[in-house]
């Protein structure tokens, strides 16, 4: 659930892969915001409700990408050697 409680946001499997879904509350519209290779997971929205991390293989390793609840392309977050899942924000600065 984002954080004004307007979105969520999960998972669905399509073609043997995990890509994430933003659906809006109020309208009832979904909207596919991942796409392409590997499985895309875990997503968690940021502070602000426009921005959603989520953990992803489409590098080959599990990494952390972030996205727009609108679908922009991914990037990828750096955060060293290894895997990294299961993205979660801090609250906004005061």
């Amino acid at each position: 659930m984002s954080p004004d409680g307007k979105l969520v946001a999960y998972t669905r499997q399509l073609g043997g892969a995990h890509k994430v879904f933003v659906y809006d509350l109020t309208s009832g519209q979904e909207t596919q915001v991942t796409s392409g290779g590997g499985s895309d997971e875990n997503p968690s929205f940021s502070p602000d409700s426009y921005f959603i991390a989520f953990s992803s293989t489409r590098s080959g390793q599990r990494k952390i990408y972030v996205t727009t609840r609108h679908g922009a392309p991914p990037v990828m977050v750096p955060t060293g050697n290894g895997p990294a899942r299961m993205p979660a924000w801090g609250p906004l600065p005061q």
